[in-house]
């Protein structure tokens, strides 16, 4: 029995470990001539330190690391003197970190990036180089911060534009990534099911501006938005009737524009999760004659309703937005047990369902393996 005792506590106590700035020393450096700050979508605060020490010189919109989603963290510094071992001086800067935000290191779903920029032969030029912390994060969601993206979509879509000007305003947008995997996949007779809470706008933007230039070929026949549960409080959010999701078949592409501006005032999502399969499920039900549906999903976003996969019978093609940082497994399971794909700026995954025990995956530099039947993640060593 003690023998039992001895071993259930260690279990319970190797659950309990988490990262440690060590485990984040030991990572393979990044070796690039310069840094340059490449957010997407997201946005990120700048901690600008003092070369050759952990000394905070500038940071920008400390306040909202407190409620935001953290992506990634890149610690960056200059390799000079050349091949100079960094390790106390980063383990310095990684512990003033900590008085940003105490989770930076332990939490295991922020990834980090240790930087060191070699185009400097000695010390004037390394001076004048980046030295510190990036952290890019989403930030939290809320009706104000929906609000903002509201207004900031308005700003951008006209109207009524001509197929000229949408082709324009297209060619003006930061991220693109929608419009070319839907130009790069001939799906025909689309019934879209698209994610419409906070941090999605860009690509809502992108979608309707797509439906313009596709108006006259009649590609998109359905289209669902959901925002999970319109303002209904967290918790009250019971998995399969969550709600907020609305749909049309739309004629134009101002029958779109509402259709997302008026979900997107209804709610703002709250946590972080999301009703996709509830909404596929109605995408389902009321469009009887969908061969397949086309899920614009938030791949930073879980979902709520995993457990509800089984009632979907059709193919589900999952195009993620915001996977720059990492792709969220859940949605290469939901695509893989229902037979569909996922699709990303760069890649088309169209054979999930045929993966086999122990196959592996590798998708933006992101690898999974197939273990007693389900997709797992395999963390980088």
């Amino acid at each position: 029995m003690k023998n039992l005792l001895f071993y259930l506590i260690l279990g319970f106590s190797s659950q309990l470990q988490s990262r440690t700035i060590d485990d984040i020393l030991s990572q393979k450096e990044i070796k690039k001539a310069n840094y340059t700050l490449q957010t997407g979508t997201f946005e990120a605060i700048v901690v600008n330190m003092s070369y050759g020490e952990a000394i905070v010189i500038h940071s920008t919109n400390i306040k909202k690391l407190k409620s935001a989603e953290i992506l990634e963290v890149h610690l960056v510094f200059s390799d000079y003197p050349k091949n100079i071992n960094m390790t106390e001086l980063n383990r310095s800067r990684i512990l003033k970190s900590l008085d940003l935000r105490a989770d930076l290191v332990s939490n295991e779903n922020i990834t980090w990036e240790l930087v060191r920029q070699m185009a400097c032969r000695n010390e004037a030029e390394a001076n004048v180089m980046f030295h510190g912390l990036v952290i890019i994060y989403r930030p939290e969601q809320s009706k104000e911060e929906l609000e903002r993206e509201r207004l900031a979509m308005d700003k951008i879509l006209p109207p009524n534009p001509t197929l000229a000007e949408a082709k324009t305003l297209i060619a003006t947008l930061v991220d693109t990534s929608l419009v070319t995997i839907l130009k790069r996949k001939k799906w025909r007779d689309m019934t879209v099911v698209s994610d419409v809470t906070g941090s999605m706008s860009p690509f809502l933007t992108q979608l309707t501006l797509w439906f313009k230039l596709q108006e006259n070929d009649k590609r998109l026949k359905n289209v669902v938005v959901f925002n999970d549960g319109d303002a209904k409080s967290d918790g009250a959010k019971i998995t399969g009737q969550v709600e907020g999701i609305y749909s049309c078949s739309p004629k134009n592409y101002n029958d779109v524009k509402e259709l997302i501006f008026s979900t997107m005032k209804k709610g703002c999502g709250g946590d972080g999760q999301e009703n996709d399969v509830e909404a596929l499920l109605y995408a389902q039900k009321i469009f009887k004659d969908a061969k397949e549906l086309i899920l614009i999903a938030d791949n930073c976003a879980p979902m709520r309703d995993m457990e509800l996969i089984a009632n979907l019978k059709i193919p589900i093609r999952i195009i993620l937005c915001g996977s720059k940082f990492g792709v969220n497994v859940q949605y290469l399971e939901l695509a893989r047990k229902t037979g569909g794909s996922v699709h990303t700026m760069e890649k088309d995954l169209e054979n999930l369902v045929s993966m086999k025990e122990g196959e592996v995956l590798t998708i933006d530099g992101n690898s999974f393996r197939v273990v007693k039947g389900e997709l797992l993640a395999i963390k980088k060593p």
